[in-house]
């Protein structure tokens, strides 16, 4: 009786709790003693206006449901720094949770490009933007990569982690999935100026960025909001350490990464780049991260 019941106490508590001290560390405390607790699987409201099917018990779908939004630093950035009637590019969409974001963020004017190569999470996806009836989302089933062709995507054992999709462990003798893959700049029209974007794609977030070259070398350019993981870079042959470099070559020279519910500047000196594992933002231009409320 207990363990149907927590799901729906505990979402109460973390989804509308307004005091962050402390809930990470209940968080875990009741993972620990509700291990075996599943919630309904069905349609929720998010915290940011828009809703999502969850369907399974892949970690990013428990999270929102207990929670009310997925990464909220990052949650927050996006709403704080993606202007109305702009564009955004989604790559790596999972199941649409930023997807939702910025459509919602930029309204019928403005515009979304969303990728998603995993089939499951792309119908889930496609579920999510049907859902709220989102018209101003153009949703593609494709790798983001350098060149035009296929990519394989190594099938997890456990269906719950379909996340962590990735092209790092494919080989034609593992189960996997062969996608389409496309550089963006053949997608979205360079002559389109981009607000931001978004890259989560498991360690091929190099092979994203040479394919977006043409929107990257622009002046204004888009904020980018970027995975770095120096271990999956590595698999994929790249580094934390190129990445960085890639992007300043590019003229991205205002470097930022989360601290605190807060901006602080990326010290590329001190930081150790053989373990980094974080979301990092690279713009063109000074962001100003000037909100008490969250500092």
């Amino acid at each position: 009786m207990l363990n149907k019941l927590a799901p729906q106490l505990a979402r109460l508590f973390f989804s509308s709790f307004p005091y962050q001290n402390g809930k990470w560390t209940l968080w875990r405390i009741y993972k620990n003693l509700f291990s075996k607790a599943q919630f309904k699987k069905g349609t929720y409201n998010t915290n940011h206006g828009f809703k999502l099917n969850l369907e399974s018990e892949r970690y990013i779908e428990k999270f929102i449901y207990y929670w009310g939004e997925w990464e909220g630093n990052e949650t927050y950035f996006i709403k704080k720094f993606l202007p109305k009637d702009g564009i955004f590019i989604d790559i790596g969409a999972n199941i649409g949770y930023f997807t939702c974001l910025a459509a919602s963020v930029v309204g019928n004017k403005g515009h979304v490009f969303s990728f998603e190569p995993v089939p499951q999470s792309f119908q889930l996806l496609a579920k999510n933007i049907y859902l709220n009836d989102f018209h101003n989302v153009t949703a593609h089933q494709i790798a983001a990569s350098n060149k035009k062709g296929s990519m394989l995507l190594a099938k997890p054992k456990n269906p719950c982690a379909l996340e962590m999709v990735s092209t790092r462990n494919a080989s034609t003798t593992k189960p996997h999935w062969e996608t389409p893959s496309e550089r963006i700049d053949e997608i979205v029209d360079s002559n389109q100026s981009i607000d931001m974007i978004k890259i989560d794609i498991e360690g091929a977030e190099m092979l994203a960025l040479t394919g977006l070259f043409k929107h990257l070398s622009k002046t204004p350019a888009p904020i980018v909001l970027c995975e770095v993981n120096d271990s999956f870079l590595n698999e994929m042959g790249g580094s934390a350490e190129k990445l960085m470099a890639h992007m300043i070559n590019l003229g991205y020279s205002n470097i930022y990464r989360f601290n605190k519910n807060r901006l602080s500047i990326f010290d590329g000196v001190t930081t150790n780049y053989k373990t980094l594992q974080e979301n990092i933002i690279f713009s063109k231009n000074p962001l100003n991260d000037d909100d008490p409320s969250r500092h």
